[in-house]
């Protein structure tokens, strides 16, 4: 990474083997690579080869380190802290002594944006960084609310409390979580629902932003998939680093990569059902479609989605067979059974990868089988594929499902590129039913 070289596949930074890299701070040009006994290197920037950063950073161990695009923050084992600038091309990095209050005895946690970065200090205080100017101040509003973790967004910060609330607070005006959370340059407590927050993060890549509750629960908002979500909206996700890699645009880790740790323990139930699936050794029934065979577990699809629950339990024909011919979903195409295999798979695993292709037809499954989290999931990928060569088609999409947030950001953005939307077959070969939405939409939107 940071090499400058175009390459299909990752290459062995050779000048880092055996120093034992444990944590990776990824900038907009250059990466940050932090050791096991508290070396801090740097390459990309033009720089092909890994540098020591030595400046202010000489003799010292480096125990915690984090970057946005162009800035870096290094937490040392004896609680300083130092500003990480990239410097000019070819030229190493500037490092500057952010000066705290004697009061602070520790900096446990880190996060940087690109106006400013956040500082977490063992007693639960937040100091806020000028990025420019290297300066930190105390949040004085969250002074009697300890902290137990803040991120960083593109234009936003994020505190959340020993307690379970969440703080936010924006450089831009246009930046709010919904008409009653205007912009707010000093933290203002954001409670959707009232729930209880254990986790959050932010992309300063993306603007995405996302947070756990204390019922396992994640939630996000911000910049999704090309969506400005106002209000955090709930998604069927296991962690923030897999909302993260799905829902923010370009994906991303929320964190600095750090190594030796498994994130989704071996044996867990989560991943003893991801590998049960299509197992034909413990399975107890087999899908048939289109000649080709998918094994299940019967009792799982039963307590996991209200369809099967009513094909095996309610209609007791079908209760006790070993194999199940699944007739064509023709709704208005039949279902094929790659999408039917990707509908079981995202049950049992919780994850979603789809093309755009796949997501247009999953969509159909969701639809018929009445999986709105996947159904919401699919708009998503639908939505950061839109051009103009398929938004006409889209538009008819999103009306034959009933697929609402889909054929908003469809009409927009057909409305917007009307002259040339109108050129294409999908347009020209709309029915009378999708020209009306159409032109009923355009009038309301005038009106």
């Amino acid at each position: 990474m940071g090499h400058n070289s175009p390459q299909l596949f990752p290459a062995p930074a050779e000048d880092l083997c055996g120093k034992e890299i444990v944590q990776i701070a990824a900038g907009e040009n250059r990466v940050l690579g932090l050791t096991r006994n508290g070396q801090l290197y740097v390459w990309g920037n033009g720089a092909l080869k890994p540098r020591r950063i030595f400046g202010k950073l000489d003799g010292l161990v480096v125990s915690d380190v984090a970057s946005s695009a162009h800035f870096g923050v290094a937490v040392t084992q004896s609680g300083e802290v130092f500003a990480v600038k990239q410097g000019v091309f070819f030229k190493s990095p500037q490092t500057r002594r952010i000066s705290l209050p004697s009061s602070v005895l520790k900096v446990k946690a880190v996060a940087c944006g690109p106006h400013a970065s956040l500082l977490l200090s063992g007693d639960g205080r937040v100091f806020q960084v000028d990025n420019g100017h290297c300066r930190a101040s105390l949040v004085e509003e969250l002074e009697d609310r300890p902290v137990s973790k803040i991120a960083c967004g593109a234009d936003v910060n994020l505190a959340l409390t020993r307690e379970g609330h969440l703080y936010c607070w924006s450089y831009k005006p246009d930046f709010f979580l919904s008409q009653t959370f205007p912009y707010r340059s000093r933290p203002t407590p954001v409670s959707p629902g009232h729930q209880v927050f254990v986790d959050v993060a932010a992309s300063f890549w993306s603007g995405f932003c996302a947070v756990g509750t204390l019922e396992g629960k994640i939630l996000v908002f911000g910049q999704c998939l090309g969506r400005a979500l106002r209000v955090p909206e709930e998604v069927t996700v296991e962690s923030l680093r897999e909302a993260a890699a799905y829902y923010s645009k370009p994906p991303v880790t929320h964190e600095p990569l750090t190594f030796g740790n498994d994130p989704t323990p071996v044996g867990s139930v989560g991943q003893s059902w991801r590998l049960a699936f299509d197992d034909q050794a413990s399975s107890d029934l087999r899908f048939v479609l289109d000649g080709q065979v998918v094994n299940v577990h019967k009792a799982f699809l039963v307590n996991r989605s209200e369809y099967f629950r009513n094909l095996f339990l309610e209609d007791g024909q079908e209760i006790g067979k070993l194999e199940v011919a699944v007739p064509h979903i023709s709704v208005p195409k039949p279902l094929s059974f790659l999408a039917f295999r990707s509908y079981l798979s995202y049950l049992y695993t919780d994850t979603f990868e789809a093309t755009f292709s796949e997501a247009s037809e999953l969509l159909r499954a969701a639809s018929f089988f009445g999986d709105t989290h996947l159904f919401k999931r699919c708009q998503y990928v639908l939505q950061a594929g839109l051009q103009v060569d398929n938004a006409a088609a889209l538009f008819k999409t999103a009306l034959d499902y009933g697929a609402r947030d889909l054929e908003d950001q469809t009409f927009q953005f057909c409305f917007r590129h009307l002259k040339a939307v109108s050129q294409t077959e999908s347009f020209k070969s709309w029915d009378d039913g999708t020209s009306k939405r159409f032109i009923e939409r355009i009038v309301t939107e005038r009106v």
